[in-house]
């Protein structure tokens, strides 16, 4: 049975940066034995934001949007962490892509196997 790393992230009007952060979510080189979910909390975007999120959960398992109604990122994070299966949990930004081994070198740290169950 896999173990699961749960990311997640708050958005609001990131239109111009969720492809290229969900690319380098997507290319996340997840080591044997672990799979990766993302829930994204959605603050009510305006821009074409939250209907982009929603084709791309469609499409990808193990991916979720998640309403956020406060549109604030600590609300986001909050309502996120609602949801994960996750034994270990990155948080991650919009504005950044991540390289293929982010979440690979965070699960081999020392001391990421005490934070289970955040």
């Amino acid at each position: 049975m896999s173990r699961i790393v749960s990311v997640i992230v708050p958005c609001r009007n990131e239109l111009g940066h969720i492809e290229a952060f969900c690319e380098s979510l997507a290319a996340q080189r997840v080591p044997p034995g672990w799979e990766m979910e993302v829930v994204i909390a959605d603050g009510r975007s305006d821009d074409g934001t939250a209907e982009w999120l929603r084709g791309r959960a469609a499409r990808q398992a193990g991916f979720a949007v998640i309403d956020n109604p406060a549109g604030i990122v600590s609300a986001g994070l909050n309502r996120a962490l609602s949801i994960p299966r996750g034994e270990l949990i990155v948080g991650m930004d919009v504005h950044a892509t991540h390289a293929a081994d982010y979440i690979p070198l965070g699960l081999a740290a020392p001391g990421a196997q005490d934070v289970q169950g955040a």
